[in-house]
């Protein structure tokens, strides 16, 4: 059986995010609704990568950014309560639940070529890479599907390769290599 999911609100955090069924808003107004963890953090991820312009992220580029993997140019937006922590990755910092990194990857006309997110997952979503699960959209920020017809949503063996070896600083490489 399909489950439908309305959401009225531009800008979400998630709260609890394991085993509960409900996110609070930028404004304190609870939407809630019956669905799976991974559809939960599935349409957490639609919605951080489809609003992260907006009031609870913050840019932490210059615009004259490449990035560590490939040799695109990228701007990184992160949530607004762990942008300091990002900016400086440390061993002794955990994300809480709901930390979310977009990373908007650009081609050489400066036209968006991808959207890709980091969420940290509530523990045993990805315990390899830290419990961050990661998505992978196309410029409109909608969630993209591989070659097999599966959504690149979850601990995505791509991303999984590299985030294993960040574990030192919570599963994140940040902007330059710590």
């Amino acid at each position: 059986m399909k489950k439908l999911l309305s959401i009225f609100m531009i800008s979400v955090a998630v709260s609890g995010c394991s085993g509960k069924d409900e996110i609070v808003s930028q404004n304190q107004a609870l939407l809630k609704w019956d669905m799976s963890e991974q559809d939960e953090l599935m349409a957490y991820a639609k919605i951080q990568m489809k609003s992260y312009q907006e009031e609870g992220f913050v840019e932490i580029t210059n615009g004259e950014t490449i990035s560590l993997v490939g040799s695109d140019p990228i701007r990184v937006w992160v949530s607004k309560n762990v942008a300091e922590n990002y900016k400086n990755l440390r061993s002794d910092y955990t994300f809480p639940i709901g930390s979310t990194v977009i990373r908007v990857l650009y081609d050489e006309e400066s036209n968006v070529k991808k959207i890709t997110a980091s969420i940290k997952a509530a523990q045993d979503q990805n315990p390899d890479a830290s419990d961050w699960v990661f998505a992978v959209a196309d410029d409109r920020g909608v969630i993209s599907m591989n070659d097999n017809g599966e959504w690149q949503f979850g601990p995505i063996a791509s991303c999984n390769v590299c985030h294993v070896t960040r574990l030192s600083t919570d599963g994140l490489f940040g902007l330059i290599d710590n």
